[in-house]
């Protein structure tokens, strides 16, 4: 998922064009129909873009490999005080939730408030609608197949009285006034939520009134009852003769709509609509291979920490190369003084060429601490890898490269309460790429001691700042993928 504070102004722009698009094309030119399914669509398809990650776009991604970080670079020092801070994230996403709660909590109780009317009502059956009398009913309403109806109604009332309702259940409204509820409860942040749940309940009232009308009934009996129930009140999740009562209500009552094919045109503005949304903010890069062959040779970068595990690389016969050497015996190298591991897995000619056929299951070249002060920056330890970054710059970040991101990450960790109480510690390892605008995109945990460890490291990655991206020979910006050891220690 996106970065909530990207989502909300993403979902605002989504529910933003559909409402301009409704106001401006649907609302009032269309059938009652296609503007329902509008308003419920859109407010769906809202929420839903923005969560889109499809791989669309091609981008170049070059995956380079990064210097394995000791254990003790994100110690944690004072262990107390950092569980138990409170970011301003912790509060807004306590607020939003305690939001859904109060949302949800107010729809229960007006289905609640409703069911609760049938008891000592009469009750009769028309069809497959129940029908409930009592004097706990101060307005007729329906919910879902069933309809309630307030004491002392005349026969006529009682007669177009259900058959507003009738209508109201043969449309079901009850269920999208439902589904429009639940939006508004989780997504209660987007005010258009709110305006399409307004307007949707306008509707449906204008589509029954409409459609008694052109059964026949008297449009002045029929306005004259509506202003006698105006007076009542019945729950908001409910459909009901009392309900979004104005004077535009009656004004629709005689005002004809387009239909057929001008309705259908004035539809399917949602789909350039849409497709522009998605592409805007529902679709993502791939991670497109360069076809360049000195970039073959880096297809497959992946740190490893040695012995750290059963899948460790030492364990596949390959060949390995210790600063440039041939090294026969992983075992005699300690892990404490290995600073980066590179594998490669193809462009391996050259080295079967020159060092033989164990050659073609794989080249390990690890680098020691040692050379890689001797040379003063975390490259890879092979000239033909080198070779092929020449004349490239490296993606950095606030001005220096992986040691710059891992500071920023030192400064920002909080170690998870739950995992102190676990005694949880270990390597988190994660991949992410630098996109071609320097964004921290794709992050994923490839490996990791506890989940809630692997949250703080995605957490981080979420809010990461940008870098500045990678550029090749010619000074084309290019996307480069990371895999990073996040070491977390208790002490």
């Amino acid at each position: 998922m996106k970065e909530s504070l990207q989502y909300l102004f993403e979902m605002l722009v989504c529910s933003g064009l559909f409402a301009l698009l409704y106001h401006t094309v649907i609302r009032g030119r269309t059938t009652y129909r296609t503007e329902r399914l509008w308003l419920v669509g859109t407010s769906i398809a809202a929420a839903v873009i923005p969560l889109l990650a499809i791989p669309l776009w091609p981008a170049q991604t070059v995956f380079i490999n990064v210097p394995v970080v000791e254990a003790s670079t994100l110690e944690v020092m004072e262990i107390a005080e950092r569980a138990s801070r409170i970011s301003i994230s912790d509060v807004a996403t306590a607020i939003y939730i305690i939001g859904i709660v109060v949302g949800v909590v107010m729809i229960v109780v007006e289905i609640a408030k409703t069911l609760r009317q049938k008891r000592g009502a009469e009750s009769a059956t028309d069809g497959r609608i129940k029908i409930y009398t009592s004097s706990k009913v101060l307005s007729p309403h329906s919910l879902f197949c069933s309809l309630y109806l307030p004491d002392g109604l005349t026969d006529e009332e009682r007669r177009i009285i259900v058959l507003h309702e009738t209508v109201h259940i043969g449309h079901h409204h009850s269920v999208e006034r439902l589904l429009m509820g639940l939006l508004r409860a989780l997504l209660w942040i987007n005010p258009f939520i709110w305006l399409a749940q307004r307007q949707l309940s306008e509707v449906e009232e204008f589509e029954v009134d409409r459609e008694l009308l052109d059964r026949g009934e008297d449009l002045t009996e029929y306005r004259k009852l509506i202003i006698k129930q105006l007076f009542g009140c019945n729950p908001d999740i409910a459909s009901g003769l009392g309900n979004s009562l104005t004077k535009k209500r009656f004004i629709m009552m005689t005002k004809t709509r387009e239909s057929g094919r001008g309705s259908l045109l004035r539809a399917l503005t949602i789909v350039p609509a849409a497709t522009l949304l998605i592409a805007a903010f529902g679709c993502t890069r791939t991670d497109a291979q360069e076809t360049q062959e000195a970039n073959e040779k880096l297809e497959e970068v992946v740190v490893v920490t040695y012995g750290d595990t059963e899948d460790s690389p030492e364990a596949i016969d390959r060949l390995i190369l210790v600063d440039g050497e041939v090294c026969e015996d992983m075992s005699e190298i300690s892990s404490d003084i290995i600073s980066s591991v590179t594998l490669l897995s193809k462009g391996l000619e050259d080295y079967v060429a020159r060092y033989g056929e164990k050659a073609k299951n794989g080249v390990m070249i690890v680098e020691t601490k040692a050379a890689a002060a001797t040379k003063g920056e975390s490259r890879p330890a092979s000239e033909e890898v080198k070779a092929a970054w020449e004349g490239r710059q490296f993606a950095s970040f606030n001005g220096g490269g992986v040691e710059s991101f891992l500071m920023w990450i030192q400064q920002n960790v909080i170690y998870p309460a739950d995992a102190l109480e676990a005694q949880a510690s270990g390597r988190v390892v994660v991949s992410f790429v630098v996109d071609v605008d320097g964004s921290v995109v794709d992050a994923k945990v490839e490996s990791s001691p506890h989940q809630s460890l692997s949250d703080e490291v995605m957490r981080l990655m979420n809010k990461a700042p940008k870098w500045t991206p990678a550029t090749d020979e010619s000074g084309n910006k290019v996307s480069t993928k990371f895999m990073l050891p996040v070491a977390f220690a208790l002490k």
